[in-house]
């Protein structure tokens, strides 16, 4: 169990520091480019070297790339996310992201759809929307962050688009994940197929950078240096855990993502004293309720 506690405070700390960015004017992208850096590495330390050499020849390697370009996108969505709408918005939008997978196993693999599936599935949509708060005005900062592409229409709702987008790109990532895994993974280990990917976005985000030609700064490398251990943290003891805690992978994902939402939310609570308003206790209750119903 001792793994799953770590995977569940790396993930925890990831939603604080996102929080703590606007405060100390750090541009979340050249962090999150940075963080990949970082997971990469440690990705590189942990893979057995004999591992390497599979690589050219793995049949998942473009696909594995490929998500790798998402996850600088994703990383973006969750960080604007948890700096506009809160810690417990962020965290109930990412961590309810099972539910695409579900969805998309009722509708293309033929799995089963009883009633308490689908009302699971209707409840986590619900929670999604009531969870969601008023969107405070963008800083000087946000307008001048070198990922401003990515919201050119400020005409939009963002409280309602950017969990909406989480919660997507997030279902959309673990999806594949279970693909490459069951389709793909063959020979190669977990390590050496986390070092494809976090190598695969460090290089997407540089490439981002690079057209930006905004300039670095050394506070934002520094970020994204130290948000990358836990963020690597994050995926590497939930690897562990499932290898190791004598637990079911159908209750290690539902005891993660539960405890993550909760922790996340009582952290916030007490270091940012994050208000939380009724509706969205009703909808972290409800969350609570969806993840129940689909273990």
């Amino acid at each position: 169990m001792i793994y799953l506690a770590l995977s569940i405070l790396c993930s925890t700390i990831i939603a604080l520091m996102f929080k703590a960015f606007p405060k100390y004017k750090i541009r979340s992208f050249q962090a999150i480019v940075f963080n990949y850096l970082v997971c990469g590495t440690l990705a590189f330390i942990v893979t057995p070297k004999v591992q390497l050499s599979l690589i050219p020849h793995w049949s998942g390697l473009y696909l594995t790339a490929g998500l790798g370009f998402f996850f600088v996108f994703l990383f973006y969505l969750i960080a604007r996310t948890t700096q506009l709408l809160g810690v417990a918005v962020s965290s109930v939008a990412q961590k309810l992201s099972f539910i695409v997978p579900v969805i998309v196993g009722i509708l293309a693999f033929g799995e089963d759809a009883h009633i308490l599936k689908i009302l699971g599935v209707l409840l986590g949509i619900i929670a999604v929307f009531l969870v969601s708060k008023e969107v405070k005005k963008p800083t000087a900062e946000d307008s001048n962050d070198s990922s401003k592409f990515i919201f050119k229409n400020k005409s939009f709702s963002l409280n309602a688009i950017l969990p909406l987008a989480v919660f997507a790109g997030s279902g959309l990532c673990d999806l594949t994940i279970n693909i490459i895994q069951s389709k793909h993974i063959g020979e190669l280990q977990t390590s050496t197929f986390t070092f494809i990917l976090f190598s695969s976005a460090f290089i997407a985000g540089t490439i981002r950078l690079w057209f930006s030609k905004v300039a670095i700064e050394r506070k934002n490398i520094f970020a994204g240096l130290l948000l990358g251990i836990p963020n690597f943290g994050s995926v590497y003891f939930l690897v562990l855990s499932l290898k190791f805690s004598g637990l079911e992978s159908s209750q290690v994902f539902p005891i993660n993502n539960i405890s993550i939402i909760l922790t996340a939310a009582l952290m916030a609570w007490v270091i940012y004293h994050e208000r939380l308003f009724a509706r969205q206790l009703v909808g972290l209750v409800i969350a609570l309720i969806a993840i129940l119903i689909l273990i």
